[in-house]
């Protein structure tokens, strides 16, 4: 009874460490298609492959002053990246944060919470059930912007898509996995369940 308990803790504790998530298969564009980043504790690196489409990941955000999601590498040319409330309303959005690869930070996003996080390359935007422009199309580069086209503040129902391709890698700071890994979870409940019996 011992060992299992133990081999339990073990098991839960590895999937504690593993803080990154691997698109597999291709993540969805919108919010019911976005992928479910799945595991325990800080989520601390997503990568992925753009295929001239855009790729959504719901994530928690449990430190919002202090969260970050930084494109730190890109096999392709520009990024953008865009963060959505739960109900997939515009919170953010940045095209060049580091040279031509896009980031955010905390300074728009005002609680903790479930958000999808997207990533696409340059010049995709996100449109309102009314296909119009959740940001502003002629923004300068650099900035971080909350919601400010004519399609604000969303929610997203579709995309212009951007033409461009490669992987990417984005650094995350803040957040967590959307949901616990379900083997993990499994573990921990064999483990209460072997601990209820020793008693």
């Amino acid at each position: 009874m011992k060992m299992i308990v133990c081999a339990a803790a073990l098991m839960i504790s590895g999937s504690a460490m593993a803080q990154t998530w691997n698109e597999i298969p291709d993540a969805g564009d919108l919010p019911a298609t976005a992928q479910l980043t799945q595991g325990f504790g800080a989520l601390t690196l997503i990568t992925g492959s753009l295929l001239d489409d855009v790729d959504m990941y719901a994530i928690i955000i449990d430190d919002h002053a202090n969260f970050s999601a930084i494109n730190t590498a890109y096999t392709g040319s520009d990024t953008q990246l865009f963060l959505f409330d739960s109900a997939g309303m515009g919170v953010v959005f940045n095209d060049d944060f580091t040279g031509l690869l896009a980031g955010l930070d905390g300074t728009h996003v005002v609680a903790d919470g479930l958000y999808y996080l997207a990533i696409g390359d340059y010049d995709c935007d996100a449109l309102n059930p009314g296909g119009l422009d959740i940001w502003h199309d002629g923004s300068p580069y650099s900035g971080q912007y909350a919601p400010d086209g004519p399609g604000a503040p969303g929610p997203v129902a579709s995309w212009n898509y951007g033409v461009g391709s490669g992987d990417y890698e984005i650094t995350l700071t803040g957040a967590t996995f959307a949901v616990p890994a379900p083997g993990a979870l499994a573990l921990l409940g064999l483990a209460g369940l072997v601990s209820r019996r020793r008693r």
